[in-house]
């Protein structure tokens, strides 16, 4: 997602699909611009893209949580074979 800020000196555009992730710090630098410089319809856009790409997360997360579950239970199962 593309958007552009007007700042006091012009404007600056950020790609945030390459913004991201990033720290904590840079998050509120741009947070703070987007408050002052960002119209309230994308605003609302952003809030819409940062909330997909959570829920997003969590999917991720949830997968490689029941990967890594996977690859434990192989473990497992190949020491015992192991040792028999």
């Amino acid at each position: 997602m593309l958007i552009t800020i007007k700042t006091e000196n012009g404007h600056m555009t950020v790609e945030l699909d390459q913004f991201f992730p990033t720290t904590v710090t840079r998050v509120r630098k741009l947070f703070r611009l987007m408050r002052q410089g960002l119209p309230e319809q994308e605003k609302a856009a952003v809030r819409d893209y940062l909330d997909t790409r959570k829920r997003q997360a969590a999917v991720d997360h949830r997968e490689l949580k029941r990967l890594i579950g996977d690859l434990e239970l192989q473990r497992r199962q190949t020491e015992m074979q192991l040792r028999a």
